[in-house]
C-alpha cells in the first residue's frame, strides 16, 4: 500500500502525492527517499508515496493507486 511521510519538524499544511514508475515505482518510498524526505522537510508538505507496478492492464493498476492513496489520505487525516 500507500506510504505517508510527514514532515520532521512542522505540522503539514498541504500534501504531495508522488507515484513510483516504471521499475523502481514499485519501492517509491526506499528508492526515492534521497528526493522525498528533504522535499517533505524543506516544504512542509505530507509526501503520499504509491507504488506502482507495470502490468499490462491500466484501468486495474490506476484503481489500485486511486485505492492506495484514498487509503493513506485517510491514514494522515486521522493524525
Amino acid at each position: 500500500g500507500a506510504r505517508l511521510l510527514l514532515p520532521q519538524s512542522s505540522i503539514p499544511w498541504g500534501f504531495v502525492h508522488f507515484v513510483g514508475g516504471a521499475v523502481l515505482g514499485q519501492f517509491p518510498e526506499l528508492c526515492y527517499s534521497s528526493l522525498l524526505r528533504p522535499l517533505a522537510d524543506k516544504t512542509g508538505l505530507a509526501i503520499i508515496c504509491t507504488p506502482y507496478e507495470l502490468a499490462p492492464n491500466h484501468n486495474v493498476l490506476a484503481d489500485d493507486v486511486g485505492a492506495a492513496f484514498e487509503a493513506a489520505l485517510a491514514a494522515g487525516a486521522v493524525r
